[in-house]
């Protein structure tokens, strides 16, 4: 997957599909249609899918064409992906405000040095590569995910947020920071360079040092 444009190209698989008409699309009510992936799964490499332009790249032979590994197959190459919508909204994906503010007042503030902390990891585009490449959301489908944790740093990292407590209560668990097993897959796999494994280890290293500051917190109660 390294270099180039195969990286970049963003022109989702579906789209393809249905131009080419190589596989019928599935029919399903507007309510209940899944969320399509721009991703797929070519020759075992997870990409953002820009299919006329590199797959004559691959040629000659037969190339192998999959939807993304570990969701559930909707059909075809379409995966269903409620799960996946469920974990990010559980990590309040949105700015809670330290202090609210009423219109009059004005807006929140912010230096670029300030919007530079959390720059990268809003930069996702949820095409859930990560999430497909990780081996223990894999074999844990419970495991919140790297996309999650990224998105989880880039709202904790903003500097008008208030939230960061409330963050870490949704990942301190089991199936949250300390599910991650340190593989970084998903950073190297991920075409925006969000770096979702650094995410998840500055959120291991936060959630730890709550747990340690909590108990000296009731030792001195005591």
């Amino acid at each position: 997957m390294a270099g180039g444009d195969h990286r970049l190209q963003q022109v989702g698989a579906r789209g393809w599909r249905q131009d080419h008409r190589a596989v019928q699309t599935a029919e399903t009510p507007p309510d209940k249609r899944p969320i399509p992936s721009a991703a797929i799964l070519v020759e075992q490499k997870d990409w953002i899918a820009r299919l006329v332009p590199f797959l004559r790249d691959l040629a000659p032979g037969l190339v192998s064409i999959e939807p993304l590994q570990n969701f559930p197959i909707e059909r075809d190459l379409v995966v269903t992906v409620g799960d996946f919508v469920r974990k990010i909204e559980s990590i309040y994906p949105y700015i809670m405000p330290k202090v609210p503010k009423t219109v009059e007042v004005g807006t929140y503030l912010q230096t670029p040095g300030q919007m530079e902390e959390y720059a990268s990891f809003a930069d996702c585009i949820n095409c859930m590569l990560c999430y497909a490449a990780c081996p223990q959301f894999g074999a844990n489908p419970d495991f919140i995910g790297p996309g999650a944790m990224a998105l989880l740093q880039r709202y904790s990292s903003d500097s008008r947020d208030g939230g960061q407590v409330a963050r870490l209560e949704r990942i301190r668990g089991e199936d949250g920071v300390w599910s991650y097993t340190a593989v970084g897959i998903c950073s190297e796999v991920c075409p925006k360079q969000v770096d979702p494994a650094n995410a998840v280890n500055q959120n291991k290293s936060k959630s730890a040092l709550d747990f340690f500051l909590s108990r000296l917190r009731k030792e001195n109660v005591a």
